[in-house]
């Protein structure tokens, strides 16, 4: 049983006995969901449906996996919030990828239901996002590689996002990037490849010179 495997049945679980009946629906986003986690690497993401919002279970469950071996990313959704499509973009795309074949319903107490997601525009606001993503990283201090290449690579997605393309994983990304951003000469796989070369400093300045970039296309 692999690391997924495991937390998968630890999750599944955990929230079947705290939420009980108001437990709806698991989804395994992210790369674990694409069959694209990397060992090591990647967190382990949740999209956690329940009837109401129980505010007391939520906080003991990510309390639980806070210092579990592996990253755990825990999102909550009401059965409110997904039937009046109260989801904030990263939730869209999430839902936007089920429609599209991707992620992993990982547990369910009745059928899904997407039919009241299927106006869903992963395409709106992206500017938003990225002017958001923009003032974290501007106030924020990194002290590791991997959260700010994460956030690089975040900034990347969106602006291909706001290009008209959906694409996941650096490595796809870093593909489509070459086609339709050609100024961009900072390959994200290269500097995946020598993340152990490179310095959080020298990570920082090829962030900024993105975002200088980047600004020019907004």
């Amino acid at each position: 049983m692999n690391i997924i495997e495991e937390t998968n049945i630890k999750i599944i679980n955990f929230c079947k006995e705290k939420f009980n009946n108001d437990l709806l629906f698991i989804i395994l986003g992210g790369s674990a969901g694409k069959n694209a986690y990397i060992d090591g690497w990647s967190d382990i993401d949740y999209y956690i449906i329940t009837k109401s919002n129980q505010l007391s279970t939520i906080r003991t469950t990510k309390e639980f996996f806070k210092d579990y071996p592996v990253h755990i990313g825990l999102t909550f959704l009401s059965l409110e919030e997904l039937n009046k499509g109260l989801l904030i973009p990263r939730c869209m795309v999430t839902f936007y990828e089920i429609k599209n074949g991707l992620n992993k319903l990982i547990y369910s107490s009745s059928d899904f239901n997407l039919s009241n997601l299927k106006n869903i525009n992963v395409f709106d606001n992206v500017k938003y996002e990225i002017s958001n993503v923009i003032f974290g990283i501007k106030n924020s201090k990194y002290t590791e590689f991997r959260p700010l290449f994460k956030q690089l690579v975040l900034l990347k997605k969106l602006y291909l996002r706001m290009k008209g393309y959906v694409k996941y994983g650096y490595k796809e990304i870093d593909e489509c990037i070459k086609q339709v951003f050609p100024e961009d000469k900072n390959s994200l796989i290269d500097i995946f490849d020598n993340r152990n070369n490179i310095s959080v400093e020298h990570l920082y300045s090829l962030v900024e010179e993105y975002i200088e970039l980047l600004i020019t296309k907004l």
